[in-house]
């Protein structure tokens, strides 16, 4: 499956039918006209657009089974503020590290259409949630006397990684996705790009949380070093 991904990625990466060639795809230099996206290779924001176009026409296209996409976004604002009326919170890398793997690995284990034998997680270099999520993944399969059955899910992992995001297309596509919520939720109301967020969302099976003040206030008494997996049933109903 992956495979094939990378293989109709890169095609559209190559199509210079109305913008130059892409090498990959990297948000940040892309819209910001850096790295190989510069006017001297001959890009400016319409063909960046064209590109972003580009992949998510591709991605539209891509099985809805067996594709789904998870986040997890954490405002920080609001977390600076409530830990200054005295919330005790675990740190921004530990909340999203106690949501997200665990719903992809219930999804994967509960509803992907195929044979359930491994899991791999890679993150990018320096990418500061790799290492506190391979020291709960190995916490997680020691766990010997763990009752609530947590870790045959974790023991799916076979793989927790470095990789180069510029060599990996599935990694460009997260990026994306990246990319596109946190400018949704920090960017000024009249930016750019705006609009790449529920487009991913409309286009690709997705599940979501949005920590911002009022989801921290309602779902914090769950969601405990001790107690990873008790979070409350948000309005979307993903949890």
């Amino acid at each position: 499956m992956w495979i094939d991904f990378d293989g109709q990625w890169k095609a559209v990466l190559n199509d210079d039918r109305r913008r130059p060639v892409a090498p990959y795809l990297h948000m940040r230099e892309a819209t910001k006209l850096k790295g190989p996206f510069t006017y001297k290779n001959g890009w400016n924001s319409k063909k960046v657009g064209f590109l972003i176009t580009d992949l998510l026409m591709f991605m539209q296209h891509i099985d809805k089974k067996r594709f789904r996409q998870f986040g997890c976004t954490l405002n920080l604002e609001a977390y600076r503020k409530l830990n200054a009326e005295g919330f005790e919170f675990n740190n921004p890398i530990e909340i999203c590290n106690d949501f997200c793997p665990y719903v992809v690995l219930t999804w994967y284990f509960t509803s992907y259409p195929g044979i359930i034998h491994s899991a791999h997680f890679f993150f990018d270099i320096e990418e500061p949630f790799k290492l506190p999520f391979e020291e709960r993944w190995k916490k997680e399969k020691s766990n010997i006397f763990d009752p609530a059955g947590n870790r045959e899910v974790w023991e799916l992992i076979k793989t927790v990684a470095t990789a180069e995001m510029r060599d990996k297309p599935a990694m460009q596509a997260a990026d994306l996705l990246g990319w596109a919520s946190n400018r949704v939720h920090s960017a000024k109301p009249d930016a750019s790009f705006l609009h790449l967020e529920p487009i991913m969302k409309n286009i690709i099976p997705s599940t979501w949380i949005v920590f911002n003040e009022k989801e921290l206030r309602e779902r914090y008494s769950d969601i405990k070093k001790d107690e990873h997996f008790r979070a409350k049933p948000g309005r979307d109903g993903v949890y």
